[in-house]
């Protein structure tokens, strides 16, 4: 069997924080090989080493690496 990982750890292996991959998911700007519907509706993420691969990639492509906002002048 394969090695999965959470959202959480897939985040921390691409060095983004967890909230940027759940903006990411929402938007449908990336997708994990496995999604499992839970009974209380919510979705389950479960990232492979190629979904891994394919994260890093596309941050590498489209993810800021300044972040926040500019400093103030004084």
């Amino acid at each position: 069997m394969k090695r999965t990982y959470s959202t959480e750890e897939a985040a921390r292996q691409v060095q983004i924080h967890r909230a940027t991959l759940m903006r990411w998911l929402a938007a449908d700007k990336v997708k994990p090989s496995i999604e499992v519907l839970l009974s209380n509706g919510n979705v389950l993420h479960r990232w492979t080493e190629a979904d891994i691969r394919q994260l890093a990639t596309f941050k590498k492509e489209n993810y800021w690496q300044g972040g926040g906002r500019p400093p103030k002048e004084k």
